[in-house]
């Protein structure tokens, strides 16, 4: 077999090399342009994968050398694994620079193999350039570790650990009588061990419930641990859990918009409007602008038989959002309950113009002109 050099592949095989780099090219490009992820507050909100993006690139990349050591460390004891870490900014040197410089001389490190063609680089090279993507410079609309990320680059490591215990073992065994035997057992030993702990983990994936249980137990701190089990809990119909558990959240970040209204939906789902609305309002203390909070006002109003009150939050709605359906709907029913049916039967026609097959509306409409009170 003839070896080329690295000049002669490259004058061979350039558009291959030049498609493979427009291919990074285009993926850094995506990542750049990934759009924000927002969540509706009318109901059992989406889980707390709405992090947003970290706009402080310094930051992400100064994080990044421990997260990628973190890796490995999981890669050799895969214990604990969490599913939401919540990893923290590197804000001291000692955290910025020891990672650093371990993962400079490891880049330099397989630099230097790969001009000696040494076969130890490789693995290396693979993982720190699989996993450059995610943990580089560029931030994420995620966090700044997700386990899922080092799949792919775990190969490199799996593959330079499996090769150099099996050049350690074979002098090792060699001397070893029933070799086979002796082989054979420490791989069914490593098997089992690792399969175990993969049967473990899978068990937490069974719910949505269980997942979020286990992340809130083995990270108490996270907010977004114990909102999501929150959600878990309010989608189960257990109210009072959930409740408990957003509350948790809120003392670790009273001003996280979605666990109000989390906390709000499920207040008012146990009856408790009063303090639902207390919950809502916090929000359009800080953001007298959000729609949803008025949303939801005005429905806890209208259940506590506020009409007039909830009546102008509907407005208020509509004035920020003009083509929100449900609130012109709402507003049709809140106006219906105080006797003004041409306003009503106006709001409902307005929400057909924007949705002419919402049926809601349709049935209100059918029924403020048989004259039978009530609406959707």
């Amino acid at each position: 077999m003839t070896v080329c050099s690295w000049r002669q592949a490259l004058r061979q095989r350039w558009a291959w090399y030049a498609g493979l780099a427009l291919s990074v090219v285009w993926l850094a490009f995506l990542l750049s342009n990934v759009p924000g992820k927002h969540g509706a507050f009318l109901s059992n909100a989406t889980a707390p994968n709405q992090r947003g993006a970290h706009s402080d690139r310094w930051s992400y990349a100064a994080t990044m050398p421990g997260v990628i050591l973190y890796y490995l460390r999981l890669l050799a004891w895969p214990d604990p694994l969490v599913f939401d870490y919540k990893w923290p900014v590197a804000a001291t040197w000692t955290a910025i620079a020891v990672p650093g410089v371990v993962v400079a001389a490891a880049l330099l490190a397989a630099g230097w193999g790969f001009m000696r063609r040494q076969a130890w680089a490789y693995p290396i090279a693979w993982y720190l350039i699989v996993l450059s993507p995610s943990s580089s410079l560029a931030p994420l609309y995620d966090d700044y570790i997700a386990e899922y990320r080092v799949y792919l680059p775990s190969v490199g490591p799996v593959v330079l650990v499996v090769c150099c215990a099996w050049l350690v073992l074979r002098k090792i065994v060699d001397a070893v009588p029933r070799r086979t035997l002796v082989g054979t057992l420490a791989g069914a030993v490593v098997v089992c061990t690792l399969g175990g702990l993969t049967w473990a983990r899978n068990v937490d994936y069974r719910t949505e419930l269980s997942l979020w249980q286990d992340t809130a137990a083995k990270a108490p701190n996270n907010e977004r641990a114990l909102w999501g089990f929150a959600d878990a809990l309010q989608k189960q119909g257990r109210y009072d859990e959930a409740i408990e558990e957003y509350r948790q959240a809120l003392r670790l970040h009273p001003d996280n918009v979605l666990v109000l209204s989390n906390l709000g939906v499920a207040l008012a789902k146990q009856g408790h409007l009063a303090e639902a609305i207390e919950q809502f309002r916090e929000i359009l203390r800080t953001n007298p602008n959000n729609a949803d909070a008025h949303y939801n006002v005005g429905i806890a109003l209208a259940q506590q038989g506020h009409p007039e009150q909830a009546v102008q939050e509907y407005k208020e709605v509509l004035r920020l959002n003009p083509n929100d359906v449900r609130a012109y709907n709402n507003l049709a029913v809140a106006l219906a309950n105080l006797g003004d049916r041409e306003g009503s039967l106006k709001a409902l026609r307005q929400a057909l113009a924007i949705d002419s097959g919402n049926v809601d509306a349709r049935n209100n409409i059918k029924i403020l002109e048989t004259g039978t009170n009530g609406g959707k």
